[in-house]
């Protein structure tokens, strides 16, 4: 898995704050969520995804991938990463993501993590190289700034599907 986080500060605005564009990106390998299919992967399944994710996903390794790579990337903009348990960490559960309609949902811990960071604006996009998933999240403080935060992960999704891309034909 690649990790990554990080926070872009914008200018002040008129009332003297400034916005903030937090970022974080994953990237899993579709095949590594084979095991789903196995006795212990059902386990796994129903623990990290919601219901509404399990009746989208059904068992598509590659929408499971992506949407674990998404729940990832959320939980690193919130700071908190993920967990299937610990007090301090965002439970998988609390992170849904349905993205074909480029929903994401935030319950519990995410949502208190997610209003205590003072995020408004929260979208996920998915870049596909060969049997590489990449996700990309953004969250910003200002409304305002959705289309600067949509160009960033546009632009960052570019370059890790490029050099995956690159990586692959070496």
């Amino acid at each position: 898995m690649f990790l990554c986080g990080c926070s872009y500060r914008t200018d002040r605005t008129a009332a003297g704050e400034a916005g903030i564009i937090r970022v974080g990106i994953d990237l899993v390998r579709t095949d590594r969520f084979e095991f789903i299919r196995g006795v212990g992967g059902r386990s796994f399944y129903r623990r990290v995804y919601t219901k509404p994710e399990q009746e989208a996903y059904g068992d598509m390794l590659s929408d499971l991938a992506a949407c674990f790579a998404g729940k990832e990337a959320v939980s690193k903009i919130l700071g908190t990463g993920l967990s299937l348990g610990s007090v301090d960490r965002v439970s998988c559960s609390d992170i849904e993501i349905l993205y074909s309609q480029q929903h994401v949902l935030l319950s519990n811990q995410a949502r208190g993590f997610a209003q205590q960071l003072g995020l408004v604006d929260i979208v996920v996009r998915f870049f596909v190289a060969s049997s590489w998933v990449c996700a990309i999240a953004g969250g910003t403080t200002d409304i305002a700034l959705h289309n600067k935060m949509l160009e960033c992960i546009e632009s960052a999704g570019r370059d890790v599907t490029s050099r995956l891309i690159h990586s692959q034909n070496m």
